[in-house]
């Protein structure tokens, strides 16, 4: 309990939105606690209860400042259509797993239409994330598929409220789904472990995976060095 209250508070003072986090596991617990008040309940609220407390100067600090905080976040208030989020947001889950665009931002007059095949990819990147979600629920404890479920929607859906009743566009910026791709991630990465253990494939299928795993590796890679 105490370990978990201290990682709370680490993640709100570098990172304010991973309070986002903390109320996708208390949904995680009541459901895995059937709505029950069982101990591990109370030892949740008590951690975010404590969480809170030791986070509570920088709450101070906030509302000493909400002018100056108003001011910060006011882009975040700019009028935006919920579908347009919707776009952004989706474009921002490929882009998570494979940029083909990225390069242009640093080669503005770079003429190589060929790069441009990235959106014939993305109905094969959406597959590849339905049948990674659809491959953990059939193989995996509820315990498990239901923590990496509830990391990717809970806090998406936390923002489309919020952007639904503000009228904002909180939804199209990318690094306030970092929980979101770290659970889509999870989901490729076991589909991709698991394929390539399983005993009972045989050397093409296996070839395949592996050949499947170093292509989508080499993607990630190539985005981060650059």
């Amino acid at each position: 309990m105490v370990f978990y209250s201290l990682s709370i508070v680490l993640g709100l003072y570098t990172h304010l939105l991973s309070i986002l986090v903390a109320i996708a596991q208390g949904i995680y617990l009541v459901i895995i606690e059937k709505f029950r008040v069982s101990k591990k309940i109370v030892s949740y609220l008590i951690s975010c209860f404590t969480a809170i407390l030791l986070f509570s100067p920088w709450i101070f600090t906030i509302l000493n400042h909400s002018s100056g905080a108003k001011a910060a976040l006011a882009w975040l208030d700019k009028t935006a259509k919920l579908q347009e989020n919707l776009i952004s947001f989706v474009n921002n889950i490929f882009n998570a797993i494979i940029d083909f665009w990225f390069v242009y931002n640093y080669f503005p007059n770079l003429n190589f239409p060929n790069l441009r095949f990235g959106i014939y990819i993305k109905p094969l990147l959406l597959i590849l994330m339905v049948y990674s979600f659809y491959f953990i629920y059939r193989k995996t404890s509820i315990k498990i598929w239901l923590f990496i479920l509830t990391l990717t929607f809970v806090p998406p859906l936390l923002i489309v409220i919020r952007d639904i009743n503000a009228n904002s566009g909180s939804l199209s910026q990318a690094r306030y789904l970092i929980p979101c791709y770290l659970g889509i991630s999870i989901a490729i990465a076991y589909l991709f472990a698991t394929q390539i253990k399983n005993k009972f494939r045989n050397l093409w299928q296996k070839k395949f995976w592996y050949l499947s795993t170093i292509l989508l590796i080499s993607f990630w890679d190539f985005i981060l060095c650059n």
